[in-house]
């Protein structure tokens, strides 16, 4: 899923066909895509669907032809699951065939009140959307739904900067000052050149800004620009509202005056007039703007008169540095679930490949050997089918743990279901055997169940010897079948060396 934070550019389409593809490397056989809602007409459009390895084609139909699920998620405005159902409803909405699917998620997505679309996943598992799994879809819905809603916002914004752009353009000096906020993205790097213009204007003066967070009940990356410096304090709480004038403005949503003496508590020079402005998007706060001079203790008009003007470009700005977060933090976690696996903490297989693959490259030509491993549970299913999946997964855990003790410079990750993944360079053969046979005996001794006679899961591991330039996934044949020959002959592990 790396494509998907590329750049911070997401584009829906790669992102469903990269979560399908996640999906599937991961073995779970889907269909996956997103179904508008066009309201004038009442239809729904096939905007995008995932299947099979590739796009189905679109198609528009009604309420009535919609599979279940996703006509409940409608009509409820709700998350819908279904763990276990097979339909004659078809793949493609409304088509005549049968339908295998086996558990069905569907996600609504609303943007300002109003339905837009259905986010949909089809899956042959039963009773799969559950637990930790449901969690990660519905972080994955969320991520959609803030997708829409920041295109939505970016065509608002467009308009809405048009508009005041004309305005603006009245007054040579508002068409000035409103460059320098919108010539930048850094909200910093604006508020800097703003306090500069202000001040080669109308003198010494502050210039400041913080975001309101409503989810905290706070003000939080508050700043100052003043006497050329720029000052940072800490987040404010709502409950200092009778000391600060800027949580005041934030609550009250409403402009205040200041001139002469202040009640209020201040950061840095204490000023003789002070001018604050709550900055709203959509009719809510997202934030505050205070202007503030030194050498009069009234304000001139026309500062007034500029500030007020330019309180819609610095909404536009402070709102393009709250997106911007969101959309970093949105990237830090798909970047998460792309390379970490949730359960054991390891490499995710495709971030292993990628990971080892460099180091092979970067230490090709100083003569270490390289090794792989395909390590996998003996009679793992045992313990999922006789003590339930969360023994299983807490099994799972307990040897991820030992995998990265017992090669702490390797790199370890998760092949699927309970196999895991080893890299190794550096060291000789007998090194390598010495470490596996430590972590099988390792295991032996975590005594882990897998029926109710006392029985054991144990692990067989095979291992090669990369000694050739194929990529990376070329040798996993051969590695597979060192590990099949363990299993079978009970060895613990079959060591080989790659065909070149």
């Amino acid at each position: 899923m790396n494509s998907i934070v590329e750049n911070q550019k997401v584009e829906i389409k790669d992102f469903l066909r990269d979560f399908y593809n996640f999906l599937s490397a991961n073995n779970i056989d889907c269909h996956i895509g997103i179904i508008k809602y066009t309201e004038n007409r009442d239809l729904f459009h096939l905007d995008h669907f995932f299947k099979d390895g590739m796009w189905a084609k679109g198609g528009t139909f009604f309420l009535e032809d919609l599979f279940p699920a996703n006509r409940q998620c409608f009509l409820e405005r709700r998350e819908v699951i279904i763990l276990s159902e097979s339909s004659p409803a078809a793949d493609g909405e409304g088509a005549s065939t049968v339908n295998h699917m086996r558990s069905f998620y569907s996600f609504p997505i609303i943007i300002e009140g109003d339905f837009f679309a259905v986010f949909t996943v089809k899956v042959k598992n039963v009773y799969f959307f559950k637990g930790k799994i449901l969690d990660q879809f519905r972080l994955v819905s969320k991520m959609i739904k803030l997708y829409y809603e920041k295109e939505m916002e970016k065509k608002s914004l467009l308009v809405t900067k048009e508009v005041l752009e004309d305005t603006a353009h009245t007054l040579d000096l508002v068409t000035k000052i409103s460059e320098i906020i919108v010539s930048t993205n850094s909200i910093k790097e604006m508020s800097k050149d703003l306090y500069h213009e202000m001040k080669s204007i109308f003198g010494e003066c502050t210039i400041g800004l913080a975001i309101n967070s409503e989810v905290h009940h706070r003000l939080e990356d508050c700043f100052y620009y003043e006497y050329d410096n720029c000052l940072e304090f800490d987040n404010i709480n709502y409950s200092e509202l009778k000391n600060s004038r800027l949580v005041e403005t934030v609550i009250n949503d409403k402009e205040y005056i200041n001139e002469g003496f202040s009640p209020y508590n201040v950061m840095g020079a204490s000023p003789l007039a002070s001018y604050f402005v709550p900055l709203k998007m959509d009719k809510k706060v997202i934030g505050v703007f205070t202007y503030q001079i030194y050498h009069r203790s009234k304000f001139l008009k026309k500062e007034i008169d500029l500030c007020r003007r330019l309180v819609s470009f610095l909404t536009i700005a402070l709102n393009n540095t709250i997106q911007n977060k969101k959309i970093m933090e949105t990237n830090r976690l798909l970047e998460i679930h792309s390379t970490i696996d949730d359960l054991t903490g390891v490499y995710t297989r495709r971030h292993f490949y990628n990971v080892f693959e460099e180091d092979l490259t970067s230490k090709r030509g100083m003569d270490l050997k390289s090794f792989l491993l395909l390590i996998d549970l003996d009679n793992f299913k045992g313990v999922n089918d006789n003590f339930g999946h969360n023994s299983g997964d807490i099994a799972l855990k307990k040897i991820a743990g030992l995998l990265k003790k017992s090669f702490p410079t390797g790199v370890i990750g998760r092949y699927g279901g309970d196999e895991f993944l080893g890299g190794i360079i550096g060291g000789t053969h007998a090194d390598v055997s010495q470490a596996v046979q430590r972590l099988i005996d390792r295991v032996d001794k975590l005594n882990i169940p897998y029926d109710n006679y006392g029985n054991t899961v144990g692990l067989s591991v095979g291992i090669l010897e990369v000694t050739s330039d194929k990529p990376l996934r070329e040798y996993f044949p051969q590695l597979d079948e060192n590990l099949y020959r363990a299993k079978v002959t009970k060895e613990g592990y079959i060591f080989s060396e790659s065909y070149a």
